[in-house]
């Protein structure tokens, strides 16, 4: 999943945000609309997109990702 601000896309870290993306698809799937927008509260950071667990010897795509912190209700 990504996050869209302004014209940049960011990819959404789920292993260091404090909400699940099952919690974030059950959100979104309470709109009933085409178009799916979610008021939230996140952290910009840059690194490792896809090391979870410190394993360094992965490979990982290296850029810009947020991490979410909460849903703004």
């Amino acid at each position: 999943m990504y996050i869209r601000r302004s014209i940049q896309d960011y990819y959404i870290k789920f292993c260091e945000s404090k909400i699940s993306s099952e919690d974030l698809e059950n959100y979104l799937s309470t709109m009933d609309t085409e178009i799916k927008v979610a008021t939230l509260e996140v952290e910009f950071l840059d690194g490792y997109w896809d090391i979870c667990d410190g394993d360094f010897e992965q490979q990982s795509r290296i850029s810009s990702y947020v991490i979410i912190h909460r849903i703004v209700e």
